[in-house]
């Protein structure tokens, strides 16, 4: 496993420095713009797909509250859905789930790709 959590530091690491974005699992906060694209700039897609288990919903909701709190955030819903409660994980802070340590959250899978999209081109006049 740790491995993997250097492996997903790597590659945020990597994204940041290649396109200038912040984390690319972190979505902007409601009602900020995301970026235009610029001349000379590469756009490349990112995915990333975790199939999860949580073992105590109860616990866990206590957990993402907690957090929600600390973030000055309330809940879009009731705690008491798995899905919400990543939701709200994810809109925290871009879904860092190997940060978690929660014996209640199991990742049984996880993986992503990068796929470039486009690249343009940016010539000087001269």
């Amino acid at each position: 496993m740790n491995e993997l959590h250097a492996a997903i530091e790597i590659f945020i690491e990597a994204s940041i420095n290649a396109t200038g974005w912040g984390n690319p699992f972190v979505l902007p906060p409601e009602g900020e713009e995301t970026a235009k694209p610029r001349k000379g700039g590469n756009e490349v897609q990112v995915e990333a797909v975790y199939k999860l288990q949580i073992d105590n919903t109860y616990t866990f909701g206590k957990f993402v509250f907690e957090r929600l709190q600390r973030a000055g955030l309330t809940p879009h819903g009731e705690l008491d859905d798995p899905v919400m409660l990543i939701h709200e994980l994810f809109s925290i802070d871009g879904w860092r789930p190997h940060t978690y340590r929660r014996p209640d959250l199991r990742i049984l899978q996880s993986q992503w790709s990068v796929t470039p999209l486009k690249t343009t081109e940016h010539k000087e006049k001269g």
